[in-house]
């Protein structure tokens, strides 16, 4: 057995250091090297300045019409095509965990299959974007199964909870309750709540809601009572809408003009047996008779429909229309006292303040 010395530090210069090749050798300088283009930098902070302002870090967007989809999730009730459809600041794609080198072959498969959930997965640089596609398309028969439930049900009776039941019990019979079938379902609600019926289990107030509701669910179909349905509604919250074609829906529209332009219109309506029936609540109905009728109803029913007003609770909206409609026959029958009584509840209303303004200024020239 053996023994090395162990000597402490360079043992007071006992110990010679060889000397070394690299000691005049000045290292290169540190550089930086930008990932994206190869430039290079002299610190870490120009770097990430360069970055900043030539490598922004984007948000990838699947565009659907045109519009950028923000959320992780979204339900498509129209079918697409492929020009409806685009990337922006996408690097990579995949469809359903398949990467696509190509986006414009993923955008493709996408349109082939319109069914179920697709999930579309974007990234640029290091940010990624997931978004799930679910496609709830509804076909002509669909629509048309829809439909004639609704009006073997609703059609010329009154509005009931049992009726609801009736439509959705008929609705699974055909295996139709989509989306479409609940927009329906959701404005007969809204009516019910609407004229306070008691088995709706709705409160007045929340009419608009249900309303509300039938709109989202209805903004996608365009057959002849679906866009009756949003006329109706949007009827109901004094949005009168001069380019909507509803000339399906004469008496309405009629109505609707009239509240535009303040001059009455009658309508003659032959309620055949091809007439289509859509339910509407009392105000509305009240308000289509008076505006329709001809002057000889108006004189004989304006008495009920100011009790109406006065003894009823209904909404401002419908306030205004009802006492816009009194100060305009009023003014036909020349009873200018009772015309300024009903011009002073509506020449605040923001809808109303410019026209009743403007019919009373030519009565009183």
């Amino acid at each position: 057995m053996g023994f090395l010395v162990i000597y402490k530090g360079d043992a007071a210069g006992s110990v010679k250091i060889p000397d070394s090749d690299f000691e005049n050798v000045t290292p290169p300088p540190r550089v930086y090297i930008c990932p994206h283009c190869d430039l290079t930098f002299e610190s870490l902070q120009l770097l990430q300045d360069h970055k900043i302002l030539a490598h922004p870090l984007k948000r990838p967007y699947l565009m659907i019409h045109g519009s950028a989809v923000g959320s992780d999730t979204i339900s498509l009730k129209q079918q697409l095509y492929r020009k409806d459809l685009a990337f922006e600041n996408a690097e990579w794609v995949s469809l359903d965990e398949v990467a696509y080198d190509d986006p414009s072959e993923m955008l493709d498969a996408l349109v082939a299959n319109q069914s179920g959930r697709r999930v579309v997965k974007l990234s640029y640089q290091s940010y990624q974007v997931e978004v799930s596609l679910i496609f709830d398309l509804i076909s002509d028969e669909e629509l048309d199964a829809v439909e004639r439930c609704f009006q073997e049900v609703f059609s010329g009776q009154e509005l009931s909870s049992t009726k609801l039941r009736q439509f959705d019990t008929k609705l699974h019979e055909v295996k139709c309750a989509n989306a479409y079938a609940g927009g329906l379902g959701c404005y007969v609600s809204g009516v019910m709540a609407k004229d306070r019926v008691r088995t709706s289990g709705l409160k007045f107030e929340e009419f608009n809601i249900k309303f509300g509701e039938a709109l989202d669910a209805l903004s996608h179909i365009d057959t002849e009572l679906s866009k009756s349905i949003k006329f109706a509604i949007l009827f109901s919250r004094n949005q009168f809408n001069r380019s909507m074609d509803i000339s399906f829906l004469p008496q309405l529209s009629a109505v609707s003009r009239f509240m535009i332009t303040g001059s009455f219109h009658e309508i003659d309506i032959d309620s055949g047996s091809e007439a289509t029936l859509l339910p509407i609540d009392s105000i509305t109905e009240s308000l289509v008779m008076f505006c329709t009728k001809g002057e000889s109803y108006r004189r004989s029913s304006v008495k009920s429909l100011e009790n109406m007003i006065k003894t009823s609770s209904i909404s401002l909206d419908d306030q205004h229309k009802v006492n816009f409609a009194l100060m305009c026959h009023y003014l036909d029958v020349s009873e200018n006292d009772k015309a300024m009584e009903y011009f002073r509840k509506v020449k605040h209303a923001s809808t109303f303040k410019e026209v009743a303004a403007e019919k009373i200024g030519l009565f009183n020239d």
